[in-house]
């Protein structure tokens, strides 16, 4: 079975940070700080900044427990689960 109390506490500390870094990003310094630039690049661009791309990998993580709670429901329904 899936730890989902674990899973959530790991994803609530993955949207800390997201949030932490939009709430720290300075857009003004993009071109002037390498690490800015890096983190807070504009939408717009070719490359997706880091930033983006943590929160791309948030959107999967919560679909793919959303799937084993899924399971986890489907198992327990069926007898399977522990």
């Amino acid at each position: 079975m899936t730890d989902h109390r674990l899973l959530d506490k790991k994803l609530a500390f993955i949207e800390n940070r997201i949030r932490e870094l939009r709430e720290l990003a300075q857009p003004e310094q993009i071109g002037h700080d390498l690490r800015e630039t890096r983190f807070v690049e504009p939408e717009t661009s070719d490359s997706p900044a880091i930033r983006e791309r943590v929160e791309h990998l948030h959107t999967g993580a919560v679909e793919i427990l959303s799937v084993a709670r899924y399971n986890d429901q489907i198992m327990d329904k069926r007898g399977g689960g522990d």
